[in-house]
């Protein structure tokens, strides 16, 4: 959307500038303005987002396993490490991995709190498919 509004600025203004003129003007112009309503009446059918409350423990215990895990991760023993990886246990709900179309694979991870409130990584609201769960 702030994309169309600033091409829309910026033909306006080189319009009412002189700097461009005519039909092909007037039709850019009269193409970035549909385009601007077509995606002002998209956003105004979008239904609100459903607000998800988590009690304040939750997220109390949440920021606690996250601390244990940066505490952990930066002491970081060479050694298998029971503790750091019931850590990750309670951070991470589930990890898939499909095939690439490049032969490769590509990960998803999906954070204890996304599938707790029910976010689904690359939806809206979710993960920009980085695999950075949450």
């Amino acid at each position: 959307m702030t994309e169309t509004q600033g091409r829309l600025a910026r033909l306006v203004d080189l319009y009412t500038r002189g700097v461009i003129d005519g039909p092909s003007a007037k039709k850019d112009i009269a193409e970035a303005t549909a385009k601007r309503k077509a995606l002002e009446a998209r956003l105004a059918a979008q239904e609100e987002p459903e607000v998800v409350e988590l009690h304040p423990a939750t997220l109390e215990r949440y920021f606690e396993t996250i601390d244990t895990l940066i505490w952990k991760l930066t002491d970081l023993n060479p050694q298998f490490d029971r503790e750091l990886v019931e850590t990750l246990h309670k951070i991470i709900a589930r990890i898939t991995v499909f095939p690439a179309t490049d032969h490769g694979v590509t990960i998803e991870v999906t954070g204890w709190l996304q599938s707790l409130i029910g976010v689904v990584p690359g939806h809206a609201g979710g993960s920009d498919g980085s695999g950075g769960g949450t």
